[in-house]
């Protein structure tokens, strides 16, 4: 009786500690799957802001380039549309991830659209009177979004789209600006 109560407490013990184990694994492994694929939804909306933010600094950039040269009269519809086009894809863009990013990006972002003339009641962009102000002032966000998005994904830059912009961003920065 007793080698039969010893042996059923034995297999009782073991199938229990095999069922814990085996419910420990699963929570660990679920909560790593969760955690990873947070992590790739916060490197896709940092990335894709990172990228509208340089289609909008190439609109101001063209603008620089133009105003430097003086003579040359520019297609004034195309310029304004590329500019409407990129700030729309930064609204886009900061729509679709902005709650997978951090709150000082978040609050960077929106001193960035309040300096670009964009106020919170009509949403309509004015006119840019210094287009190498506004192009200095889109660097800047994009390094700061960049340095934000290193520290918040907690990384270094080395992944994916992230990387090569954070790569750019470095080139750039040893090279003076178009004036």
């Amino acid at each position: 009786m007793m080698d039969e109560t010893s042996t059923m407490t034995q297999i009782l013990i073991n199938a229990g500690i095999s069922g814990l184990t085996a419910w420990l694994a699963s929570r660990w492994t679920l909560h790593g799957a969760l955690h990873e694929k947070q992590w790739e939804r916060k490197e896709a909306a940092y990335t894709r802001i990172i990228e509208a933010l340089y289609q909008v600094k190439k609109f101001y950039d063209v603008r620089s380039s133009i105003s430097l040269l003086g003579n040359m009269k520019p297609d004034a519809d195309a310029i304004t549309k590329g500019r409407a086009e990129g700030l729309m894809e930064l609204e886009r863009a900061v729509d679709c991830g902005g709650w997978h990013l951090s709150a000082k990006a978040g609050a960077r972002l929106h001193k960035l659209w309040l300096d670009l003339g964009r106020n919170d009641r009509a949403g309509k962009p004015r006119e840019p009177s210094d287009p190498d102000g506004c192009s200095t002032m889109l660097w800047e966000a994009i390094r700061d979004i960049a340095e934000l998005a290193k520290e918040d994904l907690g990384v270094e830059p080395k992944r994916s789209l992230l990387a090569r912009c954070w790569d750019r961003l470095l080139m750039q920065a040893d090279q003076p600006s178009g004036k």
